[in-house]
């Protein structure tokens, strides 16, 4: 799946060459196999192209009207987790994912998958001209996926981003995934996961490509595990956009499952081809998978994340969210509190203390937040020492 926006006003063609030649090209080979493996995508019809970020897209080489089929992705050519059963270092990543590992990470069900399915690429890609999909692999713009804001390095991101809202989640996640593949390694144990993926920042990329391009699909593999996400080949070519030209949903046609795609409206010659991403709730989220923002998307408020007693575990405040505020002093209040004054509080919830208790309580509260700032602004300082 392309990861650009549409341009408002650009014209059917731009971002390309004015005579492509794209018949040697890593992509030239995706419709061909597509098409030979019961999947529809005539190239009389579309075409993959290259952007000019070495992006890859899909345009009309014709005149296409509303209604019209574009495309068929066959539900065997869908890439999901279940294609790890293949291989023994996947059997072991299937296990890990069946365990306890991916909870005690903190990692969703949704990125537990997207772990297996970079594992998943990076075996496949791998194996070569011996893989199934091989022409899909060699038409992945794995060159782009370093320019993702999760792919990045660190200080890269920090330049870049200088402490806006999407910095420390995307930081956060590089280290959760950092943890994930030594869990990962620890249980694919052999030269096959090493030779695969041979360090966490292979890893981290893999993940921020596959993530970037997985749809949500509902799918069960050949032993009944079900998946929610899958990479659909040349499905994922398209890019995005508000406004699209292409809808799609799974049908069955003839007892087989397929991923079909239609033009929303009459399209012309030249013209590229875009469909709109999965719902994303806030903007953040939306840039650190994408690397670009919708701006039709909410923005999320301003965070401050501080340690809470001194542990691992870190408090969210919403800065511009009254409640959030409320809640989070109400916490500092009783943490600082005397079993009298805490005699004094209603409930038992997070905003039992949202009024002051005392004159000493809330003066000693507002301490205990100076302390927290203090103790944050320490850490990351020692955090930037370790890693010059």
């Amino acid at each position: 799946m392309g990861k650009k926006s549409k341009k408002p006003g650009a014209s059917p063609g731009e971002g390309y060459p004015a005579e492509p030649s794209d018949v040697d090209k890593p992509w030239a080979a995706l419709q061909p196999w597509l098409v030979k493996n019961d999947g529809f995508a005539p190239d009389s019809k579309l075409q993959v192209r290259e952007l000019e970020d070495l992006e890859r897209s899909v345009v009309a080489v014709s005149p296409l009207k509303q209604g019209e089929t574009l495309f068929k992705v066959p539900k065997s050519l869908w890439f999901t987790a279940g294609g790890l059963s293949a291989h023994e270092v996947g059997r072991a990543a299937l296990r890990w994912m069946a365990g306890k590992a991916p909870s005690e990470l903190g990692l969703s069900k949704e990125h537990a998958e997207l772990c297996l399915l970079a594992l998943l690429l990076v075996l496949e890609r791998g194996a070569g001209r011996r893989s199934k999909w091989a022409d899909y692999m060699a038409a992945l713009p794995w060159e782009h996926a370093t320019r993702l804001p999760l792919a990045k390095p660190l200080e890269e991101l920090r330049r870049e981003l200088r402490g806006a809202a999407p910095q420390h989640n995307i930081e956060e996640k590089k280290l959760q995934l950092a943890k994930a593949y030594d869990s990962l390694q620890a249980c694919c144990k052999g030269e096959g996961f090493a030779r695969a993926c041979p360090d966490s920042d292979c890893f981290v990329r893999t993940f921020a490509l596959a993530h970037s391009r997985a749809m949500g699909i509902l799918s069960k593999d050949t032993e009944g595990r079900s998946w929610t996400m899958a990479l659909v080949p040349f499905a994922d070519m398209l890019n995005h956009s508000s406004d699209p030209e292409v809808c799609w949903d799974v049908v069955e046609e003839d007892g087989a499952v397929c991923m079909m795609a239609r033009a929303l409206k009459d399209l012309t010659e030249g013209q590229q081809l875009h469909i709109k991403y999965g719902c994303a709730a806030m903007a953040q989220a939306f840039f650190a998978t994408y690397g670009f923002v919708e701006k039709s998307l909410a923005v999320k408020p301003a965070e401050a994340r501080l340690p809470w007693n001194g542990l691992d575990e870190t408090i969210s405040v919403q800065l511009s969210s009254a409640c959030s505020i409320r809640q989070f002093l109400s916490r500092l209040r009783v943490e600082v509190s005397t079993p009298e004054e805490r005699s004094r509080c209603q409930g038992n919830d997070e905003e039992c203390a949202r009024m002051p208790l005392s004159l000493r309580c809330e003066k000693a509260a507002f301490e205990r937040l100076v302390a927290m700032l203090r103790e944050q602004q320490l850490s990351r300082e020692q955090q930037h020492k370790q890693q010059q």
